[in-house]
C-alpha cells in the first residue's frame, strides 16, 4: 500500500539483482528497517459469551514455547549447519508440540503467519512448521 515501507511490488529480477548482502542473499531479500507491533487479546470462554465475541474469537487448541539448549551452542550439530542459525530445530519441535497438542497436521492449517527479516529465514520456516517437504519450501 501507499503507507508501506516498500509502496510497490518489486520484480523477481530487481530483488535478484539488488546489491549483494551475504550470497545467495540480497538486499531486497532483507527486510527494510522498521518498526511495527502486533497484539494479541486473551479472553476466557465465558467473557467471550459476556460481550457477545462469539463470532470474532479464535481459539487456541495448542501453543508451545522452546529455546535454545546448551547444544545449540556446542557447534554444527547437523549436516545442514544453517539449521542451527535460524532456529530450524527449534520451530519443528515447537511446531510438533503444538500440532500434537491440537491433534491436528500442518495440512490442516489454513493461515500462517510467519515474520523473518530474510526472505531464507522464512522459507526454512516453512519447512520446520511441516507446512513445505524439506528442500521444498522456495518451490
Amino acid at each position: 500500500g501507499p503507507s508501506a515501507r516498500v509502496p510497490k511490488p518489486v520484480p523477481a529480477d530487481a530483488v535478484l539483482a539488488a546489491r549483494g548482502l551475504l550470497p545467495p542473499l540480497t538486499m531486497a531479500m532483507a527486510a527494510p528497517m522498521a518498526t511495527g507491533a502486533a497484539a494479541v487479546v486473551l479472553a476466557d470462554l465465558d467473557f467471550v459469551r459476556a460481550h457477545g465475541l462469539e463470532s470474532q474469537a479464535v481459539e487456541i487448541v495448542g501453543q508451545s514455547m522452546v529455546s535454545d539448549t546448551a547444544a545449540t551452542f556446542a557447534g554444527p550439530s547437523s549436516t545442514a549447519p544453517w539449521r542451527d542459525l535460524c532456529g530450524y530445530d527449534l520451530a519443528a519441535r515447537a511446531a510438533r508440540d503444538a500440532f500434537a497438542q491440537a491433534g491436528l497436521q500442518p495440512g490442516d492449517v489454513d493461515v500462517v503467519e510467519i515474520h523473518d527479516a530474510f526472505a531464507s529465514g522464512e522459507i526454512a520456516a516453512y519447512e520446520a512448521l511441516g507446512l513445505a517437504p524439506e528442500g521444498g519450501a522456495g518451490k
